[in-house]
């Protein structure tokens, strides 16, 4: 089922690899909020998606340094479920958002972090995602330190399925339905 999740991520940049952890609630639990259904249940009243997304960043900013919201970002990056809308709704949905969040809560709300990504972007951002929990991104590509093995990954959504993983650099492989 199409839905809308948000969570809240700490990050700190003191090394090369940023270091990236949940925000904890009171019970030590990652800080995860999801609602049903998702954005492209709006494309036929496209002027109701920030409202719809408002309780969203309400329930988040309780979480967040009071000082530190003004300077905390928002992304919100749609998927397969709004890539099957048609355009002109997608449109209205994001004009709807882009307009409406920043009036709506002091996090940094910015148009180029609300979009619809592409399904290769999907995949590649879960593959990261996954290899980073893991630690598979330690010791870095231009260090000395061998870095472990990544993993691959598959994801099965409602509407489009990724398939990413690492090749050898050695290893050549075309085809027009796979980015590579």
């Amino acid at each position: 089922m199409e839905c809308i999740c948000i969570y809240v991520m700490y990050f700190r940049s003191d090394k090369e690899l940023i270091n990236i952890s949940p925000a904890l609630d009171h019970l030590n639990t990652p800080v995860v909020k999801k609602i049903s259904p998702g954005l492209s249940s709006f494309q036929d009243h496209p002027h109701e998606a920030a409202e719809y997304v408002k309780p969203l960043l309400d329930y988040v900013s309780q979480f967040i340094p009071l000082d530190k919201l003004p300077y905390t970002p928002v992304f919100l990056l749609a998927t397969a479920g709004m890539r099957l809308v048609p355009e002109k709704q997608q449109q209205a949905i994001l004009y709807d958002l882009h307009t409406k969040l920043p009036q709506m809560t002091p996090m940094q709300i910015m148009k180029e972090h609300i979009r619809i990504i592409e399904g290769r972007w999907e995949g590649i951002y879960s593959w990261i995602a996954i290899n980073y929990i893991l630690g598979n991104f330690k010791g870095g590509w231009n260090s000395s330190l061998v870095r472990p093995e990544t993993v691959g990954m598959i994801d099965m959504g409602g509407a489009s399925m990724q398939i990413a993983f690492e090749m050898d650099q050695k290893d050549e492989f075309r085809s027009e339905n796979v980015e590579n």
